[in-house]
């Protein structure tokens, strides 16, 4: 399986100053699900996986929270983004 050219992969990645050679294995599988999250919410044509994904990434689930820690990111912060690329998607002005 070769690797996607994602720009919320490389988000995790750059901003933090960490790059895929220096993560721990578990650390990369965590940030691989948030990966996957936000494609399925943004990327896929299937409505139901879309909402899924997005109800998942906006909610402050105990789940969502673990993942966001165990990958090493700040669950505030990455709900955060998300929400204001779904108003960007929608056209609403983001502040």
């Amino acid at each position: 399986m070769g690797r996607s050219n994602n720009s919320f992969r490389n988000l995790f990645t750059s901003s933090f100053g960490e790059s895929d050679h220096t993560m721990e294995p578990e650390q990369k599988l965590f940030v691989a699900v948030l990966t996957q999250a936000v494609h399925d919410a943004f990327k896929t044509a299937d409505k139901l996986s879309k909402d899924t994904a997005r109800s998942w990434l906006l909610s402050n689930s105990k789940d969502f929270r673990n993942i966001c820690e165990f990958a090493g990111r700040d669950p505030a912060y990455v709900r955060e983004r998300i929400k204001n690329k779904v108003l960007k998607e929608k056209g609403w002005q983001v502040i």
